[in-house]
């Protein structure tokens, strides 16, 4: 018997093994994927395509990778060769293991990301064979198309936000990567100002892939700027986790209007009108309790402000009381039937007034008028909002839409040789307002005590009437009339006719007779009315739209 030693140091024992060691060599050589005899170089000669939606249109391709794996047998890991570029081709050869189902993959690069990508399956069995390889310039792509998103909000609002990502190559795409939706103050472009919130594709996106996805996100509060329209966009892979072939269609954008808000918001929207039409211009005016009228003419009140004027749409329309700034009184609330083509259509204005949004004190109330005069001088009241404490009121008929006036006084008389002055005295000035014929006008009064009188030119005896209103052209307006006979014995004859309080705007009548000397008065000041030429609709309309 052979020991251990003995047995492996035997010369029949050796010679045997070597006999066997070269009996079975060349099977192991024929299925080993590294012997050479079984091994075909195939030899590549590519045309390179045009990168025409390359982000750099100056951009070429500078590398070309071939990877060739086995889908069918033998199989082996995979054979991966860069090709030489010269001009437009890319050439160069690979050792490719003889078989079935050996799957050809290219890849064309520019500064490290694949532009294009191609693959082919062929068999090689013998030493003649074709490749034609059909260049893609989606990969791995990811796209968005936003399908649904408001077309309006306020500060502070939760709105939702829809889109598709999709993949829209020919590879697979394996790893996670995140979608975000973000705020740009400047419309119609994709600034990333505010980041609204985030979506995570943990589990990455199979080729023809749809993912529709839908997130709640929350308007800034404050605005990051004034209102009016801004823009919302998705914007995929938006940290670049995914390698894509085109990297220029990762985003889409949508406007929206944004609505300033806070103790007060009036939001006008309007229907197509009837006959359907888009051509309606409605308007939304408010006054505020000091008499500031606000809107499209005069956008910064005391304390309210118009945000957003639509002069080409459906609305909307948006004035605002910034929170913990509405003055103690009286919001009138009204709307205007600006302008219409001809026909002017029948239409519906929806007026939408919120209180303290965004507190726990919110309210909200909806009101519609349906508007069928295309007057600029007519106004539709809506409805009234009192602070402090918010009371919505609705109010209903028509209105001048003349701007506000504090106290108007306008007179007559029967008598054509007297000339009759109507004036006023306030503690708070130091001279006469309004000597002569024209109406006495005063836009914004002072508190205290107005006194009006008459005076006369001549002798003569004549009937008078006084028209004294107050608050004219608001849902406050009073007016009361004084008929008089003046009987005037000289060019010195002064007779006080009422007098009238502010803040309360309080008419009081001065019974006669009363005449008191005009050795106090002194020539005093003119405050004539207003004078406002009328231009044409058209010219109005015009000027609007300049804006």
């Amino acid at each position: 018997m052979f020991s251990k030693i003995e047995l492996r140091s035997h010369p029949s024992i050796v010679l045997c093994l070597l006999l066997l060691f070269f009996l079975l060599f060349p099977t192991c050589s024929e299925n080993d994927p590294s012997g050479l005899d079984e091994n075909f170089s195939v030899q590549l000669d590519l045309v390179l395509p045009k990168l025409e939606n390359a982000a750099d249109p100056n951009a070429t391709i500078d590398a070309v990778t071939v990877t060739v794996t086995a889908e069918g047998e033998p199989f082996f890991d995979e054979f991966t060769e860069t090709l030489v570029i010269s001009g437009s081709t890319a050439t160069g050869s690979i050792e490719v293991l003889k078989g079935e189902d050996r799957k050809f993959n290219v890849l064309l690069l520019t500064s490290g990301v694949t532009i294009f990508c191609g693959s082919q399956t062929i068999d090689i069995l013998g030493e003649t064979f074709d490749l034609d390889f059909q260049f893609s310039q989606k990969c791995k792509d990811v796209t968005a198309s936003i399908f649904n998103n408001s077309p309006f909000s306020s500060a502070g609002n939760s709105i939702a936000v829809d889109w598709i990502t999709s993949n829209t190559g020919v590879e697979p795409i394996p790893e996670a990567f995140d979608d975000e939706v973000w705020l740009s103050t400047t419309p119609g472009t994709a600034n990333k100002d505010v980041l609204l919130g985030t979506f995570r594709h943990s589990s990455g996106l199979a080729v023809n892939t749809d993912v529709p996805v839908s997130l709640d996100v929350t308007i800034p509060n404050p605005l990051p700027g004034p209102g009016g329209i801004y823009s919302i966009f998705v914007e995929n892979d938006a940290n670049g986790e995914v390698e894509e072939s085109d990297e220029t269609n990762n985003y889409f954008l949508n406007d929206i209007t944004l609505l300033g808000t806070g103790d007060l918001r009036a939001t006008l929207t309007w229907d197509t009108g009837i006959p359907l039409t888009d051509s309606t211009d409605i308007d939304i005016h408010v006054i505020e309790p000091d008499g500031s009228e606000i809107y499209w003419g005069n956008e910064n009140g005391t304390t309210a402000n118009l945000d957003v004027d639509n002069t080409a749409g459906l609305g909307p329309e948006n004035i605002f009381v910034e929170a913990g700034t509405a003055a103690a009184g009286v919001y009138e609330v009204f709307v205007v039937y600006f302008d219409a083509i001809a026909p002017a259509p029948t239409t519906e204005a929806t007026v939408s007034l919120t209180l303290f949004e965004g507190t726990a004190q919110e309210e909200n109330q909806t009101f519609t008028r349906t508007l069928t005069v295309a007057d600029d001088a007519t106004g539709f009241n809506v409805a009234t909002v009192t602070f402090p404490g918010g009371v919505i009121t609705e109010t209903f008929g028509t209105r001048s839409t003349d701007p506000p006036i504090d106290l108007n006084i306008t007179s007559s008389w029967d008598n054509a040789a007297l000339n009759l002055d109507v004036f006023l005295l306030h503690p708070m000035v130091l001279d006469t307002i309004g000597i002569g014929a024209d109406p006495v006008v005063i836009d914004t009064a002072l508190d205290g005590t107005y006194l009006v009188f008459v005076g006369a030119n001549d002798i003569g005896v004549t009937n008078a009437e006084f028209n004294i209103t107050v608050f004219a052209n608001t849902m406050s307006e009073n007016s009361q009339i004084i008929n008089r006979t003046i009987n005037s014995t000289g060019s010195d004859y002064v007779e006080q006719i009422a007098t009238v309080e502010y803040p309360a705007g309080t008419i009081t009548e001065i019974p006669a007779p009363n005449s008191v000397s005009s050795n106090g008065f002194s020539s005093g000041i003119k405050a004539k009315a207003l004078i406002r030429p009328k231009s044409s609709k058209k010219l109005r309309k015009m000027a609007k739209k300049r804006r």
